[in-house]
Protein backbone atom coordinates (compact mmCIF):
# COMPACT_ATOMS: atom_id res chain seq x y z
CA UNK A 1 0.00 0.00 0.00
CA UNK A 2 2.83 2.41 0.87
CA UNK A 3 4.55 1.61 -2.41
CA UNK A 4 1.43 2.47 -4.36
CA UNK A 5 1.03 5.67 -2.40
CA UNK A 6 4.63 6.71 -3.08
CA UNK A 7 4.21 5.84 -6.74
CA UNK A 8 1.08 7.95 -6.97
CA UNK A 9 2.79 10.85 -5.20
CA UNK A 10 5.74 10.58 -7.59
CA UNK A 11 3.38 10.53 -10.57
CA UNK A 12 1.52 13.56 -9.18
CA UNK A 13 4.79 15.44 -8.71
CA UNK A 14 5.91 14.53 -12.23
CA UNK A 15 2.60 15.71 -13.67
CA UNK A 16 2.82 18.99 -11.74
CA UNK A 17 6.35 19.55 -13.05
CA UNK A 18 5.23 18.69 -16.58
CA UNK A 19 2.31 21.10 -16.30
CA UNK A 20 4.60 23.92 -15.13
CA UNK A 21 7.05 23.22 -17.95
CA UNK A 22 4.29 23.23 -20.55
CA UNK A 23 2.95 26.51 -19.15
CA UNK A 24 6.41 28.06 -19.46
CA UNK A 25 6.70 26.82 -23.03
CA UNK A 26 3.28 28.25 -23.88
CA UNK A 27 4.39 31.62 -22.52
CA UNK A 28 7.61 31.44 -24.55
CA UNK A 29 5.80 30.52 -27.76
CA UNK A 30 3.32 33.34 -27.18
CA UNK A 31 6.18 35.80 -26.75
CA UNK A 32 7.90 34.58 -29.92
CA UNK A 33 4.61 34.81 -31.83
CA UNK A 34 4.05 38.38 -30.58
CA UNK A 35 7.58 39.37 -31.53
CA UNK A 36 7.30 37.85 -35.00
CA UNK A 37 3.96 39.57 -35.56
CA UNK A 38 5.51 42.92 -34.62
CA UNK A 39 8.42 42.33 -37.00
CA UNK A 40 6.06 41.29 -39.79
CA UNK A 41 4.01 44.45 -39.31
CA UNK A 42 7.20 46.55 -39.26
CA UNK A 43 8.43 45.02 -42.51
CA UNK A 44 5.01 45.39 -44.10
CA UNK A 45 4.99 49.09 -43.18
CA UNK A 46 8.55 49.45 -44.43
CA UNK A 47 7.56 47.91 -47.76
CA UNK A 48 4.62 50.30 -48.05
CA UNK A 49 6.89 53.27 -47.32
CA UNK A 50 9.38 52.13 -49.96
CA UNK A 51 6.56 51.79 -52.50
CA UNK A 52 5.44 55.32 -51.63
CA UNK A 53 8.98 56.68 -52.04
CA UNK A 54 9.31 54.88 -55.36
CA UNK A 55 6.06 56.40 -56.59
CA UNK A 56 7.14 59.88 -55.45
CA UNK A 57 10.52 59.52 -57.14
CA UNK A 58 8.83 58.46 -60.36
CA UNK A 59 6.53 61.50 -60.26
CA UNK A 60 9.45 63.81 -59.49
CA UNK A 61 11.54 62.47 -62.35
CA UNK A 62 8.57 62.83 -64.71
CA UNK A 63 8.08 66.43 -63.59
CA UNK A 64 11.77 67.18 -64.10
CA UNK A 65 11.70 65.64 -67.57
CA UNK A 66 8.66 67.75 -68.46
CA UNK A 67 10.43 70.92 -67.30
CA UNK A 68 13.56 70.07 -69.26
CA UNK A 69 11.70 69.35 -72.48
CA UNK A 70 9.68 72.56 -72.35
Amino acid sequence: MQTQRRSLEAIGLALTTLSETVAQQVASVSEVTRSLTERLNFHKGLGENIDGLSHSAEESSSSILEMVTI
